[in-house]
């Protein structure tokens, strides 16, 4: 099992890569009119989710019409439009995002716990992965029906080009759940937090993204803590450390080809953030059905029912574990979006890294995991590393 999961993840992070090198062979029409002369004036998303260049409106009528032209027309309707933006209340703004906070790292926390109680309980995390990545369709094809968000609209080649992404999606997710179940759940995220280092390699290779010296720098201390964590780790195993680091190629390669895909061009129609994520997840699913099947087989359900028949769980309780997995594994993805659309990137850069801290500190509390002196030094080293480079890479995006 431990091969033939190693195998496929290989495949699955060799394929992505391959994607990554490979030129794109997609013509790409522009957002609008403004994009396709490269107007620097216009906002272009690279969701596709704002066709047209943003604009202000509205203001009083008054009484008497008043010509204005040229700068001075424009002057007018700026001043007017800035009369009906109604004020920010800073100190609602500042709940509303702590509570954002608050949630991603609540659900985040929640889905690492069930995962590693199914994964201890069902030794299947082809199929947990099939299962959680599933339950999210559950959440977001009701909100499309009912239309409380709109449904995004794609063609063949819009799936086409989504197919390489959605598949370093799968690697990513499926190769943290086998990490999260071959050992300890602090170990596996702190070899995650070496994925700035795998970012830059493939940055550099398939991209040619040659990043400042104080870029690089930062990413000794993630290199050494991370090594000195997995030297001294109790819990260490080979499948959780290639794991882990499958699951990082494939998170930076899935970023190499958002860049090389996504960037200012139009896919489809309504595909903001969350659609995105929402589509990805869907195509990943139909990924990991025939793969988890192929892999384990049909022995995931006979385990359920022997686990019930032993008075382990019962059918509601075992049930019950595996959909808060999937449910708490979605809510901190969806979160996530509205948590770090309200925040400056320096805030975004730290935020992350007390959530991975959290979840370490959580997870150790949780399952009473052992964590050895060492351990905790190289974690220490390699976060603080990780925050570095984020604080480096906002100060270079600056420039």
């Amino acid at each position: 099992m431990m091969r033939k999961s190693l195998a496929v993840l290989a495949v699955i992070s060799g394929c992505a890569s391959a994607f990554a090198l490979a030129p794109s062979s997609t013509t790409f029409k522009p957002l609008n009119k403004f994009a396709a002369k490269g107007s620097a004036s216009q906002h272009v998303s690279k969701f596709g989710n704002n066709n047209s260049p943003l604009g202000v409106s509205g203001g009083a009528t008054p009484s008497r019409p008043v010509v204005a032209k040229g700068a001075g027309a424009k002057a007018l309707k700026a001043s007017a439009a800035a009369e009906d933006v109604p004020k920010a209340n800073p100190l609602m703004d500042t709940f509303v995002t702590g509570t954002y906070f608050a949630l991603w790292y609540l659900f985040n926390i929640g889905y690492n716990i069930y995962n590693k109680q199914a994964l201890n309980a069902l030794a299947f995390p082809w199929t947990i992965a099939a299962l959680q990545m599933g339950t999210g369709i559950a959440y977001f094809v009701p909100l499309w029906i009912t239309g409380l968000r709109k449904a995004p609209k794609l063609s063949g080649s819009d799936l086409k080009t989504l197919f390489p992404i959605a598949l370093c999606h799968t690697g990513v997710h499926v190769g943290a759940v086998i990490a999260l179940g071959a050992g300890a759940v602090s170990f596996a995220h702190i070899v995650k937090a070496s994925e700035p280092v795998v970012t830059c390699l493939l940055n550099a290779i398939f991209i040619g993204e040659v990043l400042p010296l104080p870029v690089y720098l930062t990413l000794l201390p993630i290199i050494g803590g991370v090594a000195i964590a997995s030297m001294k780790e109790l819990s260490f195993t080979v499948l959780a450390l290639a794991a882990a680091m499958l699951s990082n190629v494939s998170s930076s390669a899935r970023g190499v080809l958002s860049k090389k895909t996504m960037s200012g061009v139009k896919i489809g129609e309504n595909l903001d953030a969350q659609n995105l994520y929402a589509v990805l997840t869907a195509m990943s699913t139909l990924i990991l059905i025939p793969t988890a099947l192929a892999i384990e087989g049909t022995g995931f359900f006979t385990a359920f029912k022997e686990l019930v028949a032993g008075g382990s769980f019962t059918n509601k309780s075992l049930s019950m574990l595996l959909a808060l997995g999937g449910a708490t594994y979605y809510a901190y993805n969806e979160v996530a979006f509205l948590a770090l659309g309200k925040v400056n990137p320096v805030t975004h850069a730290v935020g992350n890294t007390i959530k991975r801290v959290v979840i370490i500190v959580a997870s150790v509390i949780a399952f009473k995991t052992p964590m050895s002196t060492g351990s905790i030094i190289g974690s220490t080293i390699a976060i603080l590393g990780t925050l570095l480079y984020s604080l480096a890479m906002n100060a270079t995006k600056k420039k």
